[in-house]
């Protein structure tokens, strides 16, 4: 006993003392310990420390992500850091007190059992928000192409009812049909007036009969080209009638609706992020 009050005769320093309250160690008893066991203790309220410091930044950045307010993550991750610190300080403290011999036997594994179990929950809970918060834009991305890709199924499965409808594709092929004529006859109202321009260019006294047949016949295209354009309008009426309907059915969708609004959510976020 002597020569262990001898060898640590030099007192411990302050950040030493700390380290050792922090593992749980009784300073009055470590005065008179080797300097094997000085380190020892040394290290273990480090890593006590350090477990605490690490809970309460990850409770912070867990807590500062959800609501966005720094004035609650501060004091909740200070609250979390240090009831972590005393939970692992107590385990610590209270487990591991060891058999007396330098091997490592089933009973010291068997009180090794809650420190072990305790170190995994701790894992856990310190690392799960320090990844969340690392990999946010990547896992912000993910969630966006997996609601993007949502989203369009059920979009597709309602657009689908009304593609296959006998009436709808029978307006829509209509309109293409009309659609074609009128192209067909602009062509032809564009060849008159050129006939009749050309006409008009070769008499002297302006617009002669010829021309004036031309300009009759570009009118009377023009007048079975309004007629036309009159059923397209008819049928475009006919046709906003399903995609109004089919507009209705979405927003009433609880899975587009919901998809669009974690879309927005997701969209703000992310902007939020950028600036």
């Amino acid at each position: 006993m002597n020569e262990h009050v001898d060898y640590s005769a030099k007192p411990a320093s302050g950040a030493t003392r700390f380290l050792w309250w922090c593992a749980g160690a009784d300073k009055d008893i470590l005065k008179y310990s080797s300097y094997a066991d000085h380190v020892k203790y040394v290290g273990i309220g480090g890593i006590v420390l350090a477990t605490g410091i690490l809970a309460s930044l990850s409770m912070f950045f867990a807590i500062n992500y959800i609501f966005e307010n720094i004035s609650i993550a501060i004091p909740v991750g200070l609250l979390w850091g240090a009831i972590i610190f005393n939970l692992d300080r107590f385990i610590v403290s209270s487990t591991g007190k060891g058999d007396g011999t330098d091997t490592i036997t089933w009973k010291e594994l068997g009180n090794a059992t809650p420190r072990l179990a305790m170190a995994m929950i701790l894992g856990f809970t310190i690392s799960a928000p320090l990844e969340v918060y690392i990999f946010q834009k990547e896992i912000d991305k993910q969630f966006y192409k997996l609601d993007q890709e949502e989203q369009k199924a059920e979009i597709k499965k309602i657009e689908d009812i009304y593609t296959k409808s006998p009436e709808f594709n029978k307006l829509n092929k209509d309109k293409a049909t009309i659609e074609d004529e009128v192209k067909n006859l602009e062509k032809e109202r564009e060849d008159y007036q050129k006939r009749a321009a050309k006409e008009n260019a070769t008499e002297f006294g302006g617009c002669g009969p010829k021309c004036e047949e031309f300009k009759r016949m570009a009118s009377e295209v023009m007048g079975r080209i309004e007629e036309r354009k009159a059923k397209i309008n008819v049928l475009d009426k006919k046709l906003q009638v399903y995609d109004d309907e089919k507009t209705a059915k979405m927003d009433d969708s609880p899975d587009v609706r919901i998809h669009r609004n974690c879309t927005r959510a997701i969209e703000t976020h992310a902007h939020q992020i950028t600036v």
